[in-house]
């Protein structure tokens, strides 16, 4: 943990962990039922299809009922842009009528007149006409098609947003089946190593070297193993039923997995610019900036209706008595309306400010999803996995803030009882493993400064392992690690965050123990394998001490690694770290309770 003014890095080379265990890979996340159902496309072909990854990712992104459902949405969106469009189009009809009328005067109160018949007709009329009626301004109908546009927009990154759902679920559901046939591949070579300690048993005790005892707990441990096979072969049968069932591929169609899990190293970068690239490019953040723009033109369509609006209306054609014996007649109307009450405007108004102000509020809690989630997705120090996998960590405080004081003292497996320090020691063995696996077994280093609480259990674990003690400024170091604390509160804590000064009082007094922790395990370490650096030389000249680092801890020839690390200085050359000093009261009890662990920096100087 960071209470300490010092990272203790441990550069261990795998080589000599045995006893690879499997990992339970943790699944991309939860997952509605539209993403893991589709429209099954196709019919099972005979024989074993090799199905690679994109081919799945493709499937799916094609089959899957969410990726289907959504571009439905989509078209739907777009349905309406065009209707609003066609507001905008002039409207032209034409129709030809021809009528035969008579008419009674009398019906409408005329009669009596002399000389005038009270009945007229039968007579004809026919009737050619075209008619045209256009809007020439109204705000109105601008700004519904500016929001039906935005909506449009909307529809589309979230159909993207779905997408991208999509295809991360069909990856995520093939790697996890390929890490299961990986579980496989491994049960049977346990239960190979369980047959051969079997036979050996038998063999033994034929020659009355062993007892009976240990030919039956070796066929107890063969019989385990089968059945461990048996299980994890069902798994791999089930996850493929699930990826089946996600891509839209016949669930009958009998299928091998192509591709493994990848090894190629992402390039790093920091958070922060995870950060503004997942605000830029997400597909659900800019989706809701064009739902807010949405409803913004939507309010704008509703006040447009107390403005002014401005149309045309026109027609031609011919009328008379029969088509020979008709004239052209027009008519042309320039139309101006403008309401002059209408309190509706008002309380609709009312309204949609209100649904603007709500996706607003949505867009600022989806920005802060997206900052956890990023965040959170960022490369952590070893000691955040074994904590999620389940080992006794002072990161128990995440959870629950006010145990932070308590959860200081897990540090030290030798601190915990005995069934959770053999726990411990199988989840970090465990872990070491899968990452060794996962880098093809070059050489890991660990940043974790808890290590420093923990070197004996690591010299007895790791016998080959080498150390790198990087000492820091302890006033300095003290506010880093209470910064530490408050933002990793910020992001995962659950509870309650206490106050910056109970973190310190907290920080305040793990710091000695560690330094008797660390004072303790260290001595009896060759020189080849135990080395202190101060983090301001670091800073000074990192390619120089981390070469001279090669040479004393006896790693590997230096010249390889010099390019690409130079790369990595100049990537980092505006990089400052933050140096803030604790206030006068906190440096005075400093001072006092660190008294012996300033000299030791001071001696260092």
């Amino acid at each position: 943990m960071r209470s300490a003014a010092v990272a203790l890095s441990l550069l261990l080379s795998l080589a000599g962990v045995a006893h690879a265990q499997e990992l339970d890979r943790p699944a991309f996340g939860e997952r509605t039922n539209s993403l893991e159902n589709s429209v099954p496309s196709g019919t099972a072909v005979p024989g074993v299809l090799s199905l690679g990854l994109r081919e799945a990712v493709d499937r799916a992104v094609k089959n899957n009922l969410a990726a289907i459902l959504g571009t439905q949405v989509e078209q739907a969106a777009d349905a309406r842009r065009l209707q609003d469009r066609a507001e905008y189009f002039p409207k032209i009809d034409a129709f030809i009528a021809g009528q035969q009328q008579q008419v009674n005067l009398a019906a409408f109160g005329f009669g009596g007149f002399p000389g005038i018949r009270q009945v007229i007709g039968p007579f004809e009329l026919f009737d050619a006409r075209a008619s045209l009626s256009q809007s020439i301004l109204d705000y109105e109908r601008r700004h519904n098609l500016r929001q039906s546009t935005e909506t449009r927009r909307a529809a589309a990154f979230t159909n993207a947003d779905i997408r991208e759902l999509v295809a991360l679920t069909a990856v995520d559901l093939y790697f996890q089946a390929v890490s299961s046939q990986s579980r496989v591949a491994a049960t049977e070579a346990q239960l190979m190593r369980a047959k051969t300690l079997h036979d050996r048993a038998v063999d033994l005790k034929a020659a009355g070297v062993v007892p009976g005892i240990d030919v039956l707990r070796a066929d107890v441990e063969q019989r385990t193993v089968e059945q461990r096979l048996i299980q994890a072969k069902n798994a791999v049968e089930k996850q493929k039923l699930g990826l089946a069932r996600a891509i839209g591929m016949p669930l009958q169609q009998q299928f091998s997995l192509a591709d493994r899990l990848p090894m190629e190293d992402q390039q790093a970068r920091s958070a922060d610019q995870l950060l503004a690239q997942a605000y830029d490019q997400r597909s659900d953040a800019l989706a809701g900036e064009a739902r807010i723009r949405a409803a913004e033109e939507d309010l704008k369509a509703v006040k447009g209706r107390a403005l002014p609006n401005l149309s045309f209306r026109g027609d031609y054609g011919a009328i008379g008595p029969s088509p020979t014996n008709s004239h052209g007649t027009y008519t042309m109307r320039l139309e101006v309306r403008m309401p002059v009450l209408d309190k509706t405007i008002d309380s609709e108004a009312l309204e949609k400010e209100a649904v603007i102000r709500q996706r607003r509020a949505d867009q600022a809690s989806l920005r802060g999803r997206i900052e956890m989630e990023v965040r959170s997705a960022s490369p952590q120090e070893d000691e955040f996995a074994l904590f999620c996998l389940g080992a006794r960590s002072p990161y128990e405080a995440l959870v629950m803030p006010k145990i932070l004081h308590e959860a200081l003292q897990l540090s030290d497996p030798e601190d915990l009882s005995s069934q959770e320090n053999k726990r411990w020691r199988e989840i970090f063995l465990n872990f070491l493993s899968g990452v060794s696996v996962r880098g093809g077994g070059r050489p890991m280093i660990l940043k974790s400064p808890t290590h420093g609480f923990r070197v004996s259990t690591l010299r007895e674990l790791l016998p080959d392992a080498r150390y790198v003690l990087i000492v820091r400024n302890p006033l300095t170091s003290f506010e880093s690690v209470v910064r530490m604390w408050r933002k990793m509160f910020e992001s995962y804590a659950l509870g309650p965050i206490p106050a910056d000064d109970e973190i310190r009082e907290a920080v305040l007094a793990d710091r000695p123990r560690f330094e008797a922790k660390l004072a303790s395990s260290t001595p009896g370490l060759p020189q080849n394998r135990f080395v202190t650096i101060r983090y301001e030389s670091l800073v000074e000249n990192p390619l120089g001490v981390i070469e001279q680092l090669y040479g004393r801890l006896e790693l590997l020839d230096f010249e390889p690694v010099r390019h690409a690390l130079m790369n990595e200085v100049q990537r980092r050359r505006q990089y400052r770290a933050k140096g803030s000093l604790p206030s006068p009261a906190w440096r005075e009890r400093i001072e006092k309770e660190w008294a012996p662990i300033l000299e030791q920096y001071a001696a260092l100087r």
